[in-house]
């Protein structure tokens, strides 16, 4: 008898929560479009997948170093505080598109984590770059990861696409051919620190097809609460070695293998020489009030590469 109750518990709040992501992603036309921040970047959002909440679309930068650039994300509406709340993730790679970055930031990535107010237009993110070389021109003067909070607001629609049904991880931004550096980011990368919440995170390197950086895949395995599945970036590897990396891990904590309800963004530095990954992490909870909170809390993990066994 209390076998039945756990299972229709655990079956109410997997259809709860799926209720309540069909209701928010009925329609795609609140992402798509463009958004514009306090620079004068301008993010363009051309895939939303109504049935994942996947998205993705270039950002344009004029300040530092100018350029399109690639990203990809998701967003979150079953642990909304409301219907026109929504939390949301993305990462970027800071090597243009039309190969034109030449200077330090080319091997950068960001991840974006925040809130989006879509009845109000609005999306409160913290932005926080992993810097794997210093940038003197844009005052970046050693290696580390650099937080900001960023408000973008929307100038306009995109109406001339239809919505997209097909999942991102299946259009070429994610190739299917892998090419690996001697010590790439590809393995399993395990926590020394056995109180906490992520025991190891598995990665698998991929080449972009522009050649610019390369996606990660993958898993996250946790104490508790499910990965549903690792989609990133990491930059091509500079002159000191390091690598930039970041990736978005959307999270089942009940269960029930298919509905995200927690929103977590990884940005770090990977050293090839002490084979390290030096991460970030950003859990998502979406708030009510914008210019109060992002609804992000920051932690840390320090991940060592697991030995591969010889036979």
């Amino acid at each position: 008898m209390k076998s039945n109750k756990i299972f229709n518990l655990k079956l109410f709040i997997g259809i709860s929560l799926f209720l309540a992501n069909a209701h928010v992603f009925a329609q795609d036309s609140f992402l798509k479009g463009k958004w514009e921040n306090a620079y004068g970047s301008i993010m363009e959002i051309t895939q939303f997948d109504l049935d994942s909440g996947s998205f993705g679309g270039t950002y344009s930068s004029s300040t530092g170093s100018s350029g399109k650039y690639a990203l990809s994300g998701q967003l979150i509406g079953a642990a909304s505080p409301s219907p026109d709340t929504h939390g949301i993730v993305f990462t970027l790679s800071w090597a243009s598109l039309d190969g034109s970055t030449k200077d330090p930031s080319q091997f950068w990535t960001s991840a974006m984590s925040g809130t989006l107010y879509d009845d109000k237009g609005i999306m409160e993110v913290i932005n926080t770059i992993a810097a794997s070389e210093p940038f003197t021109e844009v005052q970046i003067n050693e290696p580390g990861m650099y937080p900001e909070t960023l408000i973008f607001k929307k100038v306009s629609n995109i109406t001339t696409d239809n919505p997209s049904r097909k999942k991102l991880a299946e259009t070429s931004e994610f190739p299917k051919k892998r090419k690996a550096f001697a010590q790439g980011v590809s393995g399993t990368w395990m926590n020394k620190n056995l109180d906490a919440d992520i025991v190891s995170v598995t990665l698998n390197e991929q080449p972009n097809s522009e050649g610019l950086y390369d996606t990660v895949t993958g898993s996250i395995k946790y104490r508790k609460g499910t990965s549903l599945g690792i989609h990133g970036r990491v930059s091509n590897i500079s002159q000191s070695n390091r690598r930039s990396v970041s990736f978005y891990d959307p999270v089942d904590n009940h269960n029930s293998t298919t509905i995200v309800d927690e929103l977590r963004s990884f940005v770090g530095l990977y050293d090839e020489g002490s084979n390290s990954l030096n991460l970030l992490i950003f859990r998502v909870y979406p708030v009510n009030y914008e210019n109060k909170y992002v609804g992000t809390s920051i932690d840390q993990v320090f991940l060592t590469k697991e030995k591969i066994k010889n036979n």
